[in-house]
């Protein structure tokens, strides 16, 4: 490491440090405002620390290739500081006697690693005239990777009853997930009902998908019929997209996609660049309907769902031929049928999942000149279970996850030419001609993909402070599912992380984690440029191979008052 870098690591410890003192002085309790036996009102603050160091060199095949050099170069040397963010989460809530009442959350956030310049490859330096504005952060790109801000839950509430039935209704902005999936957000029955951050899913592996649900404008009603029944509604009045690791920054993938353009090389060479996205209207007639059973024969809690959605997952989508300019577009009303079933044997709970979704977005034809791709009906099912570890002579309590998640192709139903599947003229060898397999990220008609968190816990190891060493993986053990966004969970794939925790009197916590990658890479070639420089072939692999050098050390500490 180098002495600039060892000094701006330094100094991210020292920030940690200072932050860690002045929290540990203050106040360990949310503030309570004295408002009488009527109301309950509390403001939350949750304060988060969080530095990160690159652990891998570049990967010449990775660093060369013209889709994946930004995310390579933002911070290319081993040892260097990927990431020096604090953020603090906000919440407010105000309850009257339980029946009316208001949250509203909000977050800001700093990273002090980040400046406003992507960054690329210097072998590119020669073309960067190509696009004068290539290289810097869009505002969108900047607002989540350099400093901004944004709220979150914003809804009020009301409890009350029609007869002698309890019914609940709520309406703004929050989060409501269905069914009992942990792990794989685009193959749950929770599918596209909200958007996923996967920039916060990408730097904590082992994170459940409801932990990063974003919020979106919407009515909800429920009723609980009998002791046994319930029944809920929602209609959703906005629509937000999926957030993902921009071009540019450490963690991102793909040069073309999402809201970043990509890098004058890409521009000077002809390759289109991504101008946003194209979104479905706010009011698109989205909802669902969940019926929850709990009859005493099936010894658990059923439920029965049907929704309508626009997906939260966009296609890159080639909408202007003659410029060659790509956008993010999204298969509207998709239709889904889900049942679910959990049940608790002592300190073990089981949950499964069915769901079959129609019109649904399939992995598609890369540039496809078209405004949307390939649609179908797909059927997933996922099973878990949830141990609470028991005290042995090795750990004194903690956690085990588990989920297998399965996915089949039923049919291709729309635009059929566009489907990126095993056996279709869309699937190559290599980014060549010649016919491809699943090792060049084509779909197969049957995939099943694991995830697991393992998580003991040792309590009281110094006073006021427990120790526990979380360890997650979730990995593709066969096939690639046909769903746009099924390379995240490809045959050999591998997202992983190993860490140890110390949280002191449940309030304040610190953790050192390593975050790996890994999908398979295909093959190798030159990289365009004509100057030599080997890359890998084509796209790359089953997956985002780009990431395959980006492991990172991350320290975080949490605090809330």
């Amino acid at each position: 490491m180098s002495t600039p870098q060892l000094r701006r690591g330094m100094k991210g410890v020292k920030q940690c440090v200072l932050v860690m003192a002045a929290c540990a002085v203050g106040t360990a309790r949310a503030f309570t405002f004295d408002t009488g036996p009527d109301w309950a009102v509390n403001l939350d603050n949750s304060v988060q620390y969080t530095l990160g160091w690159r652990m891998q060199k570049i990967n010449p095949l990775i660093g060369n290739d013209l889709f994946f050099s930004q995310g390579d170069y933002k911070f290319p040397n081993l040892g260097e500081m990927v990431t020096d963010r604090a953020q603090d989460l906000i919440e407010f809530q105000a309850s009257y006697e339980k029946r009316l009442g208001m949250r509203v959350t909000g977050s800001v956030w700093k990273d002090f690693a980040y400046d406003n310049e992507a960054k690329q490859n210097p072998a590119y330096s020669f073309i960067n005239a190509y696009s004068p504005n290539g290289d810097r952060y869009t505002s969108y790109a900047h607002r989540y990777f350099v400093e901004g801000a944004e709220f979150l839950d914003a809804f009020v509430f009301a409890n009350g009853t029609i007869g002698e039935i309890p019914v609940y209704a709520k309406a703004g902005r929050f989060t409501q997930y269905w069914g009992n999936a942990f792990f794989f957000g685009f193959s749950n029955i929770a599918y596209s009902q909200h958007p996923i951050d996967y920039i916060k899913g990408f730097t904590q592996p082992g994170s459940e998908v409801k932990e990063l649900f974003l919020p979106r404008n919407q009515v909800m009603l429920s009723a609980d019929l009998t002791p046994t029944l319930s029944v809920a509604a929602q209609y959703f009045l906005e629509f937000q997209p999926n957030r993902y690791p921009e071009s540019g920054t450490y963690l991102g993938f793909f040069d073309v996609l999402f809201n970043q353009p990509g890098s004058g090389a890409l521009q000077g060479f002809g390759i289109p660049r991504n101008d946003g996205e194209i979104l479905p209207p706010n009011n698109d007639q989205n909802y669902g309907v969940k019926v929850s059973w709990s009859p005493e024969w099936a010894h658990g809690d059923l439920g029965f769902y049907y929704r309508q959605f626009d997906e939260v997952d966009p296609w890159a989508a080639l909408v202007n031929p003659a410029t060659g300019d790509l956008q993010s577009t999204f298969a509207r009303k998709a239709k889904l049928w889900g049942i679910s079933y959990e049940r608790t044997f002592g300190l073990t709970s089981t949950g499964f999942e069915v769901n079959e979704r129609f019109d649904t977005a399939l992995n598609s034809a890369a540039l496809a000149p078209t405004n949307t791709g390939a649609t179908g009906t797909i059927t997933n099912a996922i099973a878990n279970v949830f141990v609470q570890l028991g005290h042995t002579s090795i750990w004194d309590t903690g956690v085990w996850l588990a989920e297998f998640s399965y996915t089949h192709l039923n049919s291709v139903t729309g635009n059929a030419s566009l489907y990126n599947g095993v056996g279709t003229a869309n699937c190559h060898l290599n980014g060549t001609a010649a016919p491809g397999g699943w090792m060049d990220g084509c779909s197969t008609r049957n995939a099943l993909a694991f995830a697991t968190l393992f998580d003991p816990q040792w309590l009281q190891v110094f006073p006021g402070i427990d120790i526990d060493t979380p360890i997650s993986l979730t990995t593709g053990i066969f096939g690639n599912p046909a769903y746009r966004a099924g390379a995240f969970y490809a045959q050999a794939s591998k997202i992983y992380s190993v860490g140890v925790k110390a949280t002191y009197k449940a309030r304040h916590s610190v953790e050192l984690q390593y975050n790996g990658y890994y999908w398979r890479p295909n093959g190798t070639a030159d990289n365009g440029l004509g100057i030599g420089l080997p890359a890998y072939a084509g796209f790359g692999g089953n997956g985002p191979v780009s990431l395959n050098d980006r492991g990172w050390l991350q320290l975080t500490f949490k605090t809330s008052f």
